[in-house]
This record gives structure tokens, sequence and C-alpha cells, in this order.
């Protein structure tokens, strides 16, 4: 049956409609292995579990895929037990769109994913780009905008940001990334995003307020920049979610920095200039009106249950 807003919203009161997301971090579903070849393969699978509480005749929901970066990393495999109905791509991201007909008992959605993870770093891109004729960006403006999490406009930022006077834009953002390693200290917080202010104010964060404070303060001194997601994945161990940074530079591109691993690194084989062959991209930008429409609740990928509104398609995490 097809079901009214208003009449749904009522039912859900008194029945149990869920659907249980499920995304396991164990040794089979989430973890980095590198081959004989030194290939990094990145192997992942989310498991959604739709429990109808009746007969639905329809049910829509969406899940991020990952997608190729050049030079970052390389899909091999992706299986679905489900066919996606569409793809939707934006500057977030990809999404899959499944829809699910005539429901009336517990329905499993699997996707299966092999990514290849290439080392890509400051030093990379130099040696990769070298010779290249510089392009600015197309859209600038897109990263350089203040908003709920990246508050580039607030006074503090701004006055902080008045500190760096570098001659070149890599010697701003190294001002900025050394300040932003100075003066925060690494916890882990409640999984909503917190912004660049809270972490300027307390000085303590995890790894989504250190982006957002650098990429605030970034965008505070006009250097196109965002706060990206998905997994540091550290070999042959289970993976979480991770964030992590990249600035815009005529002349190289897109450069990823990781403030919260060269942070607590104890190695120092992360630091403003490297990285290590263990990023796996899923969001490229966190302020976009469909990005915040379906999975600002889900920044942290962990097991979980979220409600569903069959009316507006939106599920957020309980």
């Amino acid at each position: 049956m097809k079901m009214s807003g208003d009449k749904l919203m009522k039912n859900l009161k008194y029945q149990v409609l869920i659907i249980t997301f499920l995304l396991v971090f164990n040794c089979k579903n989430v973890q980095g292995n590198k081959t004989e070849e030194g290939k990094v393969l990145f192997n992942i699978i989310y498991k959604y579990e739709i429990i109808p509480s009746e007969k639905m005749d329809e049910i829509k929901f969406v899940s991020l895929v990952p997608v190729d970066y050049k030079d970052r990393q390389k899909i091999r495999k992706i299986k679905y037990t489900l066919k996606p109905s569409n793809f939707i791509s934006d500057d977030t991201g990809k999404y899959a769109e499944f829809i699910l007909k005539n429901i009336d008992k517990k329905t499993e959605v699997v996707i299966e994913c092999q990514v290849e993870i290439y080392k890509y770093d400051l030093n990379t891109a130099r040696l990769l780009n070298a010779g290249r004729k510089s392009k600015a960006l197309e859209n600038p403006g897109e990263y350089l905008k203040n908003d709920e999490y990246i508050q580039s406009n607030d006074n503090a930022i701004i006055s902080i940001a008045g500190q760096f006077n570098a001659g070149t834009r890599i010697e701003l953002v190294k001002q900025i990334f050394d300040y932003v390693l100075s003066n925060m200290e690494y916890k882990l917080l409640d999984k909503k995003r917190l912004g660049a202010l809270y972490g300027l104010n307390n000085k303590i964060g995890n790894c989504t307020v250190y982006s957002d404070l650098f990429v605030a303060l970034c965008r505070a001194k006009g250097i196109p920049s965002r706060t990206v997601t998905g997994y540091s994945a550290v070999l042959g161990t289970d993976n979480g979610g991770h964030g992590w940074s990249e600035v815009y530079f005529d002349d190289l591109g897109w450069v990823p920095f990781d403030l919260t691993e060269s942070d607590t690194d104890g190695t120092n084989s992360i630091n403003f200039n490297n990285l290590e062959d263990r990023y796996f991209y899923l969001v490229f930008k966190k302020n976009n009106e469909f990005y915040e429409k379906y999975y600002k609740d889900l920044n942290y990928w962990q097991d979980g249950k979220v409600k569903y509104n069959f009316e507006s398609g939106i599920y957020k995490m309980l």
C-alpha cells in the first residue's frame, strides 16, 4: 500500500518502520590490503536491510558509491545485489538510487566495491604536474564561501587569517597548516559535525574539525579549499571514516593535506609534503544541497538504525 504523508507519520508513532543501515567495520567488509605487485586495494561492503512494518508498494533510497579520481584511486569492481534505478552525480560525489517494489518482508541490498589506491600528496603533485600550464579553478566561489561549518567570514577566523602573510600560495597554506597543528589537540568527539569555530574556540577536535578549521582559514585568505571524506585505509586493519582537506593550486590542481594524521602520526611519515597510499575518497564537498539533504547526519559510517520518511525520501541516523 501507499500511504499519505500524514497517515504514514501517524502510523510511525505506533509501529516500528525502519531501514537498518549496516556498514560493519570488520576484516571482510572494510579493509586495505597490499597485493604482491605492491598495489593497495581497498575493499568495502555496504549492507542495507529494509524491514517494512507492512507491505509497501515502493521504497526509494540512495547510497554513496565511489568514483575514479585521477592519480588517487581507480574503481576495480563494483557489484550490486539490486541494480540501481539511477545514478546521481554532482560536485559532492556519486549516488546510486534504488527502488524496491512490493516489499512485505526483510530485504537486503548489498554493494561490494574494490578500489585501487595510489599515493598522492604535495610531493607527488609537483612531480606529476611539472611543466603544467597554470589553470585557474572554473568555479572558485564554490570553494571560498562561508557556510554553517566553514565559517570563513567570522571575525575571529578573519583575525587569525590576517596573521599569515607569506608570499606564495603554498607558503601561505604551510603557515595555516602549521598554525592548526600548533593550536589543536586531537580528541574523538560526537559524530555530529562541529565546524571550524568549535576548533578555534576549544582547541580540540576530530578529523573533520581539524579540516574545517584549516579550510576556513584558507578561504579567509582567498584560497580555494574543501573538506573531503572517505576512509583512511590502514593496511590489514579495520578502518573507520575519516576527513581531510584539499587545496587548489593553479599549477598543481587539487592537493590533499591530512592535518589530523600529521598531528598524531608518531612516525612523521604523514606531513605537509607527504601522505601514504591509504586515502579512499567518497565525498568531495560537504556544503552542497544534495549532500545536506541525504547525508548531513551520516558524517561517520557506523552501525546504526536509519529512520526513513517515505513521503520525502530522506533518511537520518536515529
